[in-house]
């Protein structure tokens, strides 16, 4: 009976160990906090700090050799189109879309979005401005009392 539950311990160590080893896949840093702190206070500061945030993940992705986390990519792009860097964003959607294939079908609603607003600016950028009607205040013109009627 000892021996059947010392094998039965032996088993479950080296069942626990051979799942809970490996190489680290991916290294969020702070994401939490500053995705955090976006969502607690959508403000300038906030989205820099965490715009940061998600430079410094694909920063360290790069240095210790691992996966830049899934979706990392799409949101750096999704906030640079977000602050009116829309041709900047195609490139990290593009990013997105290669490094996670399942995430096509939304990279790709994404790119068409972004270069809808490019294209929209483009075209509002070659219009040449127009006039804007001037309003000036125009002096009150007296009326001048009907015959028969005297001013009061």
């Amino acid at each position: 009976m000892k021996k059947l539950i010392i094998l039965f311990c032996l088993a479950s160590l080296a069942f626990m160990t051979g799942c809970g080893g490996g190489k680290q896949k991916y290294d969020w840093c702070n994401y939490s906090d500053t995705y955090y702190g976006v969502a607690k206070n959508d403000c300038t500061e906030t989205q820099t700090k965490h715009l940061a945030e998600l430079e410094r993940i694909m920063q360290v992705a790069t240095e210790k050799n691992l996966e830049v986390p899934p979706g990392i990519y799409a949101e750096y792009g999704f906030l640079l189109f977000k602050s009116g860097k829309a041709a900047n964003s195609l490139q990290w959607f593009a990013k997105e879309k290669a490094q996670y294939p399942e995430s096509g079908v939304f990279m790709d609603m994404l790119t068409r979005a972004a270069q809808r607003q490019i294209d929209k600016d483009k075209q509002t950028a070659s219009q040449p401005a127009a006039e804007m009607p001037t309003t000036e205040a125009q002096p009150a013109q007296e009326t001048a009392p009907a015959q028969g009627q005297t001013q009061s």
